[in-house]
């Protein structure tokens, strides 16, 4: 699952946890990140973060609505993440020019 929200790319997603001996997924882990695209299509990851869950589902969700709150909570420190971003990505084609 992604979505845009306030400028940023939030990824929410989940894996499998395996607690048996069979390797069956018996709960999932949310996962999510924050990440910007640049203009020039690039795509440069923030934060990333893990937890735990019972249903595949949820567990999507919650990696989804955990990017949402974490991009609200800190919200300047990814608009300044993003810009040393977009400044080192115009630094690196400018030397390779």
């Amino acid at each position: 699952m992604n979505e845009e929200y306030r400028g940023f790319n939030l990824y929410g997603g989940c894996e499998p946890i395996s607690e048996t001996l069979l390797g069956q997924v018996t709960k999932w882990k949310p996962t999510g990140c924050i990440a910007h695209k640049h203009r020039n299509g690039v795509i440069t990851e923030l934060t990333r973060f893990p937890m735990n869950c019972d249903d595949e589902d949820v567990a999507k969700c919650f990696g989804l609505e955990i990017a949402r709150l974490l991009l609200d909570v800190s919200f300047r420190d990814f608009q300044i993440a993003r810009y040393e971003s977009e400044k080192r990505l115009i630094q690196q084609s400018r030397r390779r020019r």
